[in-house]
């Protein structure tokens, strides 16, 4: 636990320490698990400068969602066609846009 502990404080992640002997087997079981680089980091992106500091059973429950498998993706119903996109209009004719349009605003201008 200690490497957790000495990781958790050199990327500036604050935590109350106040586990029991399961929850201490639990977070063990972590850090086996995934590494101490990846519990941390999961812990400093989910803290800012200043944060108060979250008890250690708050981030046990954190870092169990590392245990869980994504969400599947939905695969696209039989009768859903596929969005195409269309090929973007070359400069040129962006620029041709534009000019013709300057051209409108000044004839109303000069009418």
């Amino acid at each position: 636990m200690q490497p957790l502990v000495d990781a958790l404080a050199a990327a500036g992640v604050a935590v109350r320490w106040s586990l029991g002997l399961g929850e201490q087997r639990d977070a063990h079981r972590l850090v086996e698990r995934h590494g101490v680089a990846a519990l941390v980091d999961l812990a400093a992106h989910r803290t800012a400068p200043g944060d108060a500091p979250k008890s250690a059973r708050y981030w046990l429950k954190v870092w169990s969602d590392l245990d869980r498998p994504a969400p599947p993706s939905p695969a696209p119903a039989g009768n859903v066609v596929p969005f195409r996109g269309r090929s973007a209009p070359a400069a040129a004719s962006n620029r041709q846009n534009l000019l013709a349009a300057l051209g409108n605003i000044e004839s109303r201008e000069n009418a």
